[in-house]
């Protein structure tokens, strides 16, 4: 069974869009190294573009 892991930035402890927005790989690439698969975000666009270049 598989099961997702929820992050909102608002309670990670300064994981926050902005930062993401300045270094994706050091906020939402922690995130998801550390097995967070939903990630609540304000920019779902520049969210989603980052996972598609790591897929890349």
């Amino acid at each position: 069974m598989r099961s997702s892991a929820w992050c909102s930035g608002r309670f990670s402890g300064g994981l926050t869009d902005s930062a993401a927005l300045e270094d994706p790989d050091a906020i939402w690439g922690r995130m998801m190294a550390a097995g967070i698969s939903v990630i609540q975000t304000d920019q779902p666009a520049a969210l989603k573009a980052y996972i598609e270049a790591r897929r890349a």
